[in-house]
């Protein structure tokens, strides 16, 4: 009997390992799309409750993690668009937080991963969720579909326009990565 199984027939401690599995990607992920630590937990916390009210509604276990990306990205997207207006907020803290970065000494791969989370940043949500799904949580074109609601040939526009974007912004501001 497989885990999704075990959970359907009330099982917690089977709920418990899928947690431990899942919550720090799906952290990760909703932090991706919104930005914003305290609305990532919210999301993840509110993600999980409702995959284990509704887990029983799960016809096909298989597609478990098709499904619990399909909630969790549509949460963060509910929270992202209700949050637009704490953009501001945040981006008075990201420059506040560059300018402690530019006071300590960071390894060169911290320096890349900045730039291009901020790049990524400025994409709009089709998007980096898109790039999200595909590169953080190693995602197929097929399953982003599934998650995202459209065609396979949608997402892979999509992640051809997102490579574009951070590429031709990358070059602007002088720093290009091999492969992108």
């Amino acid at each position: 009997m497989d885990i999704i199984e075990k959970i359907q027939q009330g099982n917690l401690k089977a709920f418990e390992v899928l947690f431990n599995e899942y919550k720090d990607k799906a952290f990760k992920t909703a932090y991706l799309i919104t930005h914003n630590k305290d609305i990532s937990e919210d999301i993840v916390q509110e993600t999980f409750a409702a995959c284990y009210i509704n887990i029983k509604k799960l016809k096909h276990p298989e597609y478990f993690k098709t499904w619990f990306y399909i909630i969790l990205t549509r949460n963060a997207w509910k929270y992202s668009s209700k949050s637009k207006k704490e953009v501001i907020m945040d981006n008075i803290y990201d420059k506040v937080e560059e300018a402690n970065f530019k006071n300590t000494q960071h390894n060169m791969e911290d320096l890349d991963n900045s730039i291009l989370n901020t790049e990524i940043k400025k994409l709009n949500t089709k998007l980096q969720t898109t790039l999200i799904l595909y590169y953080y949580n190693d995602l197929d074109v097929k399953e982003i579909a599934k998650i995202m609601g459209c065609f396979e040939g949608t997402v892979k526009s999509r992640l051809h326009t997102a490579r574009n974007k951070l590429k031709n912004a990358l070059i602007e501001n002088d720093f290009f990565m091999e492969g992108l």
